[in-house]
């Protein structure tokens, strides 16, 4: 049984964004080994341009009717393949919106170039068996020149993929870019889960040892040293507040919700809805990844996006980083 009555991140303050994520389709031009197929079969090609007109415009319609801004996050598959990406990117900017993609950064410095300036912020997973350090620091170097975000730069998160027998090298690459980057890129290690049914919902791909897990969660070099850096409390990802039984409150990364366990909300009221909705490969629009009923789809002529209320949550655990962010509380 939980011992908290409120779990939540920015996305409560009424002035914050309608968090969409919107999942283009899962082309992917890698093959890791512990991605799951349905991130990168291709069976779910690119959607149509129109169809993602017709749902933009009814997106930036629905949000000025309920007097709020939009955030939108890209992801796939490697959402920059997608031909017309920087149209679309164009499109969102032009309504004021902010937009982040999902990518495994692998495009030419030239192509980063060109669409820097579209993207507030960009989660790069840097995975070892097929990026570069080279390539991966002169992607993040074009991404801090663009003009976004009051001319600081695009915000870049890289999540490196602990892949066993890289671990040493991948904690040691973290740390030196941190201080290359003066503090500017925000860099965290990732445990894998499978996510290929290999084992219990919930498991770690690899074997770890204990000892590689305490490595990987180990708090860095710079922890708790003042290093001044540029994320505004709205673009710091993975921040969540706990409000306690006993009223205490604690602050805690989405890593650690996760490998803490503290990701069990069967019972609690869960705001994904109100405060952010889903686009799947399929082009369903969804209050959430772990609700099934469809709200329309991009296709739709009148899409009906979901309305105010909130969602019981029944699920036994909630491992999807984008649903574990959407505020949790027990009714009084």
């Amino acid at each position: 049984m939980f011992d908290y009555k409120r779990f939540s991140s920015y996305w409560e303050d009424p002035s914050s964004p309608l968090q969409v994520q919107w999942s283009m389709g899962n082309v992917c031009n890698w093959d890791c080994e512990y991605c799951p197929d349905y991130s990168k079969a291709g069976d779910n090609p690119w959607p149509d341009m129109n169809h993602c007109t017709n749902f933009l415009n009814q997106l930036f319609d629905h949000v000025n009717k309920i007097d709020k801004k939009v955030h939108i996050d890209l992801i796939g598959g490697e959402v920059t393949l997608f031909p017309q990406f920087k149209q679309l990117a164009e499109m969102i900017n032009s309504n004021g919106s902010t937009l982040s993609i999902f990518s495994n950064g692998s495009r030419t410095v030239r192509f980063w170039e060109e669409v820097k300036d579209y993207l507030n912020t960009i989660v790069i997973s840097y995975h070892p068996l097929s990026n570069t350090r080279e390539h991966l620091t002169n992607v993040i170097d074009v991404l801090l020149s663009s003009n976004r975000n009051d001319g600081e730069g695009t915000i870049p998160t890289v999540n490196f993929a602990c892949v066993k027998n890289y671990i040493d090298e991948i904690i040691a690459m973290r740390n030196e870019l941190h201080y290359y980057w003066e503090g500017r890129v925000n860099l965290e290690l990732r445990l894998l889960r499978d996510k290929r049914g290999h084992r219990k919902y919930g498991q770690w791909h690899y074997d770890y040892t204990q000892e590689e897990i305490d490595k990987i969660m180990a708090p860095p070099p710079w922890h708790n040293q003042p290093v001044e850096h540029f994320f505004t409390p709205t673009q710091q990802p993975g921040e969540i507040k706990i409000v306690h039984l006993n009223d205490s409150i604690s602050w805690h990364n989405l890593n650690d919700i996760i490998v803490g366990n503290m990701n069990v909300f069967k019972g609690m009221y869960c705001n994904i809805g109100r405060e952010s909705i889903v686009v799947d490969f399929k082009g369903n629009i969804r209050t959430g990844y772990c609700q099934h009923g469809s709200a329309g789809h991009i296709s739709d002529g009148n899409i009906n996006f979901p309305s105010d209320s909130h969602v019981l949550c029944q699920q036994e655990s909630c491992f999807n980083l984008r649903d574990l962010q959407a505020t949790k509380f027990v009714k009084t």
